[in-house]
């Protein structure tokens, strides 16, 4: 057929995520990088048109079908946006003709927010970097004749890959869930904010603590993050359940996949209060624990069964209107319900010396959460830890207990928020 589009279909998350959006459930994150310079607006829309060219299956747009959302490639490329509004709000991406992605400037910074329906941090940092180093060469700052994020012209098959599917092993047992977990009784702040904080530190004082509690930094910060739940919890007297961190893992540390498309799974360290006190020091072992047994290639299969089995069971023969009207309520029953937040935790951003040059600073900030109204996620770029709550909420108690906690520990830790006070 003449001037067929192509199309993809969703893959494992993308098909949940499509059926839970909300203006308060939005599933979109945040990653920015501060240039040395102003923005010039023209030059990014080049620079943006010029990456979508590289990168297909971003340009696309999310189709209703009978059973399941579709990626359809679509005939236009967006504007870019100057800064408006607060970071992650709902894109209307299943209204025709929006975009399920967004890049935003203001100033030196150029933001891109997607939506989970798409691909995971992994695959946005690799856009973000490509559009901001494609802006540096059209702006004559950087070389026009080398290339530091990508050296290929053209996407490889294994780029496009549902890599859930391919490590899809029906012989595996599925994973039993858990209980309902303590959620942050806190009043929700009206639609349309969405309230981030961000603390910023030296990596080297944190690793030096982690290896004092034999730890990993990744368990070092979850355990923290648990513990000032944990201590709002026991302060503010209120009834003891669960406190469990919904903990994204990034698969291709463990599982060969060079996928642009989502590839994670989600793991879920927490501790158990109704069963008595912890030290901090406990917390923290229990953490490291955890971690090691679940962060293993047997394990990992285990999670992608259960994740794909909900996908090709009977599920897949409700009509996609059935799944709209009853998936939310299943996420927050299944899903929410049995966590307290999530943390999540992008590791060390590594950037060849070239491009470090022209690049002031990243961010991170993580997608909004009707039923946990506090997310966090960290990362380490140019020896500096950043870690960044997002809320909805104009709560503090969490964020001040984790980073006065640091403090204590002798960490020089410098808040950045986009609210008042």
């Amino acid at each position: 057929m003449k001037n067929e589009k192509k199309w993809y279909k969703l893959d494992n998350a993308g098909k949940l995520y499509s059926s839970i959006i909300s203006d308060r459930v939005t599933t979109v994150f945040r990653l920015s990088v501060y240039l040395k310079n102003n923005i010039d607006e023209k030059i990014l829309q080049t620079a943006f048109e010029n990456s979508m060219k590289r990168f297909p299956y971003y340009s696309v747009l999310l189709k209703k079908g009978i059973f399941w959302y579709y990626l359809e490639e679509a005939s236009y490329i967006p504007k870019v946006q100057k800064e408006k509004y607060f970071p992650c709000m709902d894109m209307k991406f299943k209204m025709r003709g929006i975009f399920p992605l967004r890049i935003i400037y203001f100033r030196n910074r150029i933001s891109l927010e997607f939506t989970h329906v798409i691909t995971d941090g992994n695959g946005a940092m690799i856009l973000l970097m490509y559009i901001a180093e494609e802006y540096l060469r059209l702006s004559g700052i950087m070389p026009s004749d080398k290339e530091y994020i990508i050296n290929s012209e053209f996407p490889a098959n294994d780029e496009y890959e549902d890599s859930f599917k391919k490590y899809y092993d029906r012989k595996i047992p599925g994973k039993v869930h858990k209980n309902p977990a303590f959620q942050l009784p806190f009043k929700k702040i009206e639609r349309g904010r969405y309230n981030v904080v961000t603390g910023i530190m030296p990596v080297k004082k944190i690793i030096e603590i982690s290896k004092t509690y034999g730890c990993s930094v990744s368990e070092f910060l979850i355990s923290l993050y648990i513990n000032s739940i944990y201590i709002y919890m026991k302060e503010n007297k209120k009834k003891k359940k669960p406190i469990v961190i919904n903990v994204p893992v990034n698969l291709r540390s463990i599982l060969p996949s060079k996928t642009m498309r989502n590839f994670f799974i989600s793991i879920t360290p927490g501790i158990d209060p109704r069963i008595g006190d912890y030290t901090f020091e406990e917390i923290i072992k229990l953490v490291h624990h955890y971690m090691n047994y679940n962060i293993n290639e047997k394990q990992i299969k285990v999670h992608i069964k259960r994740n794909v089995k909900n996908e090709i069971g009977p599920l897949k023969f409700f009509p996609i209107y059935t799944k709209n009207m009853f998936m939310p309520t299943v996420y927050k029953l299944w899903g929410e319900m049995n966590y307290t937040s999530g943390f999540s935790n992008m590791g060390i951003i590594k950037l060849s010396p070239e491009l470090e040059n022209f690049i002031e600073k990243l961010e991170v900030i993580p997608p909004p959460s009707s039923g946990n109204k506090i997310k966090a996620a960290s990362f380490t770029y140019k020896n500096m830890l950043n870690v960044t709550f997002g809320k909805m909420t104009d709560e503090t108690d969490i964020e001040k207990n984790f980073f006065t906690a640091l403090v204590k520990m002798g960490v020089p830790v410098k808040i950045e928020t986009n609210t008042e006070g």
